[in-house]
């Protein structure tokens, strides 16, 4: 049976932005429904470190986190076209397999917001996914729809990768909250995620960012 992301998400953070963090997981994973990986993905649960690392460097930190960054600073100014614009370079930049997971889960995604419906930047780029004019990706519309519900880029950043770690999960019977631990391989790179708007290097990361799961 497909997961309920709001019904299965049960990590729990502490420190820094923790409740903040938590809040945004919730309103992002509200109503999706999966039942296949999005981008990242694994098979057993002794890949499952190394396939994370390898997505967070392969995939996160040269396409999506950029791609996130910009789109919710758009999204502040409310500035449609520019979305548009970044979704079909999003696109360009996308292997074919990444490419048709990312529309599937976002096609998910789009389904599952009812309550997005009468929002009137939310129903534009619907409609323009609907009517051909972008593919509609996954980072594209979590982006979207977090900065739409003026989330901190933090924790709306932090919600996106919850929802593609999770995901990845409806494929084992495995339980993505019992390996937080795991997830939060992630979190340096997500604490300085401004730095992708303000052009600072990210190299000397470390730690978690005063996240950690309890």
């Amino acid at each position: 049976a497909p997961l309920s992301m709001a019904e299965t998400t049960t990590l729990h953070l502490s420190g820094g932005d923790g409740a903040e963090v938590e809040r945004a997981i919730e309103i992002c994973c509200l109503g999706v429904s999966v039942d296949t990986p999005a981008t990242f993905s694994f098979s057993k649960a002794d890949d499952l470190s190394a396939h994370w690392q390898s997505w967070i460097h392969d995939a996160f930190l040269p396409i999506f986190r950029p791609a996130f960054c910009s789109i919710h600073q758009h999204g502040e100014a409310f500035e449609i076209q520019e979305i548009i614009a970044e979704d079909l370079h999003l696109d360009r930049n996308l292997s074919a397999a990444l490419r048709m997971r990312s529309m599937e889960s976002a096609g998910r995604f789009l389904e599952g917001k009812e309550e997005m419906q009468q929002n009137r930047e939310w129903s534009r780029f619907a409609a323009a996914v609907e009517e051909g004019k972008t593919p509609g990706h996954l980072v594209t519309v979590a982006a979207l729809q977090t900065v739409l519900y003026h989330l901190a880029l933090l924790p709306a950043l932090t919600a996106y990768a919850w929802l593609e770690f999770e995901s990845a999960f409806s494929a084992t019977k495995l339980r993505a909250s019992d390996n937080g631990d795991i997830f939060l391989q992630i979190a340096p790179h997500l604490t300085l995620a401004d730095s992708e708007i303000s052009g600072e290097d990210d190299s000397h990361a470390g730690g978690n960012g005063g996240l950690r799961v309890v």
